[in-house]
């Protein structure tokens, strides 16, 4: 007790229009605290132990508590080795923060630290998002569901952007007539292709006159999507009174070349009469009727489009400096025998670049029984006996065709496969060929170009 002052053990009631109170106690204290009017309260606790509980209700409040107020500025400066802060909900299983905002928000963030790891899942109609990242090493994630504008200033910029490699999509029956040809023309039909991005080999579709006198005209028109115009246009004949496939666009043997077509959805649809079907087969198609296109069975066709990649996302824009690869180097080895039965990996390269040649010189096994896998990042891209990457017309000439191969001594079974062509990988690159006949030995001499990014 201090001399003069009342005994601060019972309750105390101060009624002035200015009260200045000043308290020092040492030792434990339990301190309430009830205040109608303006208030300054500065507090100063130095105590191993401190709960401090706070509630008011103001106009205007400046302080690090839990508030209900219509303006409040919240100013926390805290050193210490951890910090719990619960806003709006409690923390969840993992003891991360967790907020939720339902209307329009603002939010500037400030953090100066040795190391951020930040995630933000954000749902909206348009968002701008602003960042201004000092740092040394800087990684940023991105998953952008619609359209995303990038502006980057920065010296040194590398973009890992989703990048597939495909070689080929290809759709449709493999070979032989269909079992029937039950769609006719009297209104127009299509099919639907996704994935189709790349370079169009192969458009070919059963289709059958039954008129056994006169030759039937067939329009083809190429679209993205149903109701969209059209971005090619063909025409094509079937013959009076006969049935088969026709060729409509057909790398160096079709009425129509190779065609590029550069979006992941490709619409192909019909215009004759009725006296021309199509047949069936298992591509999933439509019927136009009364001005409506509705789903309707499957097309028989066969359509092979190469690929050089598959699910891109489109970069523009101006980057003061993009990395490209910086290492280039190649892999020969000694000829590898693959005994009857057995496998081997020729190629296996790890880290992030392109493959632009791969080289395969073979010889003692027909290309029947030899198979050919290439694997990138984790996922098959090729995998297909030698004898039946004809898919690419590698018959074609050179330089034309991205897949060539070489034969010129049938005796010793001796040939080459050339791939002129460009694979990109962000974490492996690999090659395994297998031998599949029974008694055979094969050789094989693997070369390969690659660029990597160190």
């Amino acid at each position: 007790m201090v001399s003069g002052l009342p005994d601060f053990s019972k309750y105390v009631v101060l009624k002035s229009s200015e009260v200045t109170l000043d308290v020092d106690v040492v030792g434990s204290v339990t301190l309430d605290v009830n205040i109608v009017g303006s208030v300054v309260l500065d507090v100063n606790i130095k105590s191993q132990s401190v709960t401090l509980n706070v509630n008011i209700e103001s106009q205007s409040v400046t302080l690090d508590v839990n508030i209900a107020s219509s303006d409040v500025t919240l100013n926390v400066n805290v050193t210490n080795a951890s910090i719990t802060v619960n806003i709006g909900s409690p923390l969840d299983a993992d003891g991360n923060l967790k907020t939720s905002i339902q209307s329009s928000v603002q939010i500037d963030v400030n953090i100066a630290a040795s190391a951020v790891t930040l995630d933000v899942n954000i749902k909206s109609q348009a968002v701008t998002l602003d960042v201004n990242i000092k740092a040394q090493d800087v990684t940023l994630n991105v998953n952008v569901q619609g359209t995303a504008s990038v502006s980057i200033d920065n010296a040194t910029v590398y973009l890992n952007v989703k990048n597939d490699n495909m070689l080929t999509v290809t759709k449709g029956i493999s070979s032989g007539e269909p079992s029937s040809y039950t769609y006719n023309l009297a209104y127009p039909r299509g099919f639907l292709i996704r994935n189709a991005r790349g370079l169009i080999r192969r458009l070919s579709v059963y289709m059958q006159n039954t008129n056994t006198t006169t030759d039937k005209t067939v329009t083809v028109k190429i679209a993205i999507l149903p109701y969209y115009p059209p971005i090619y246009t063909f025409t094509v004949t079937v013959p009076a009174d006969s049935s088969g496939l026709i060729d409509i666009i057909r790398a160096y043997y079709g009425p129509q070349k190779t065609k590029p077509w550069n979006y992941d959805t490709m619409f192909v649809w019909f215009e004759a009469d009725s006296e021309v079907r199509l047949g069936d087969g298992n591509i999933q198609g439509y019927v136009y009727f009364k001005d409506e296109w509705y789903t309707e069975g499957s097309f028989a066709a066969e359509i092979s489009i190469a690929c050089k990649t598959k699910g891109d996302i489109p970069v523009s824009g101006t980057v003061n400096t993009i990395q490209i690869p910086n290492s280039s180097s190649m892999v020969v080895s000694e000829h590898v025998t693959v005994n009857p039965g057995g496998s081997a990996v020729l190629i296996n390269i790890e880290g992030t670049g392109e493959v632009s040649r791969v080289y395969l010189d073979c010889a003692g096994v027909n290309q029947a029984y030899v198979k050919l896998k290439i694997t990138i990042d984790g996922r098959v891209v090729l995998d297909k006996y030698l004898s039946w990457i004809d898919l690419f017309e590698h018959s074609a000439p050179a330089p034309a065709a991205p897949v060539e191969s070489y034969q010129w001594d049938n005796t010793s079974k001796t040939y080459v496969f050339a791939f002129n062509y460009t694979f990109k990988f962000r974490k492996q690159f690999k090659v395994e060929i297998f031998n599949e006949h029974d008694a055979d030995t094969l050789s094989v001499l693997p070369f390969c170009y690659y660029d990597l990014i160190m």
